[in-house]
């Protein structure tokens, strides 16, 4: 399960809806995702990474070279495990607004998540390098019950057409186990928290049937994810949300269609 709720400037929405992803070591892909009959599922590595970061060769090779670079070496990923959070592509359709790459040490200790972000209706993506000798934050610290990881950041990446750029990020990582939690606030003026997402997921074994029964649960997922967020943005713009266009002014289709939308109902 999902869950978001925001609350600035007297406006409170919130919702929540049933998710799952796949977690999987990179160094075995693809050959760990089972084939699916008739097309159902696969794993698609060039929605990953996709603006080149890491250089080349596999991703796991490209994810622990990304992590060194923005670490400027002081997160030494050699003999590091690397597990990816994301979606697959189910049914030829593939869409992930994030996934997680969780970096383990050689004694299984949690020590760096890089995010990958993606933004609609730009569709961009972008990557955090969560750790404490990272470029992209500013604190880090261990969470209370010490198998996780607290981060604070600069907002560097436009995601939401009803947020601006002006927040710091605090997100919270649970180390992965039995269960799997991820916890992110939006911060503004005065440190005050507008935003909050949260997901708790309960592990299960990684193979067709569990994809299946997912599947039958909520079929067409990824397209059930975009229809997902768009039915939220329509209540948002019926609250009065303010939207704001991509601060370098990037267009495409779909945000021309929001802003004129927006427009009409006299909310831009």
């Amino acid at each position: 399960m999902i869950q978001h709720m925001r609350g600035s400037k007297g406006l409170m929405h919130k919702f929540g809806y049933p998710i799952f992803f796949a977690y999987m070591d990179v160094d075995k892909l693809p050959r760990i995702v089972p084939n699916s009959f008739c097309g159902l599922w696969r794993w698609k590595e060039g929605e990953h990474l996709r603006n080149g970061e890491g250089g080349v060769g596999s991703l796991g090779e490209r994810i622990r070279r990304l992590v060194r670079e923005r670490t400027d070496g002081r997160c030494e990923t050699d003999g590091c495990k690397v597990f990816l959070l994301t979606n697959l592509e189910y049914f030829g359709y593939v869409f992930n607004p994030v996934s997680f790459y969780y970096i383990f040490d050689g004694s299984k200790n949690l020590k760096c998540v890089v995010a990958e972000v993606s933004n609609t209706p730009w569709l961009e993506q972008h990557s955090y390098v969560l750790h404490q000798h990272s470029s992209d934050i500013s604190r880090s610290k261990r969470l209370a019950s010490g198998d996780g990881l607290n981060f604070l950041f600069l907002k560097k990446f436009h995601v939401s057409p009803f947020h601006g750029m002006e927040y710091v990020y605090d997100w919270d990582f649970s180390a992965p186990g039995e269960r799997c939690r991820v916890v992110t606030r939006m911060r503004g003026g005065g440190g005050k928290v507008e935003f909050v997402a949260n997901f708790d997921l309960k592990r299960q074994r990684f193979g067709a049937l569990p994809l299946v029964r997912e599947l039958v649960r909520l079929p067409f997922y990824c397209a059930l994810i975009q229809f997902w967020i768009h039915v939220e943005a329509a209540k948002l713009y019926f609250k009065g949300a303010t939207f704001f266009p991509h601060p370098t002014g990037l267009e495409t289709k779909a945000s021309r269609a929001i802003a004129k939308v927006t427009g009409l109902l006299g909310m831009a």
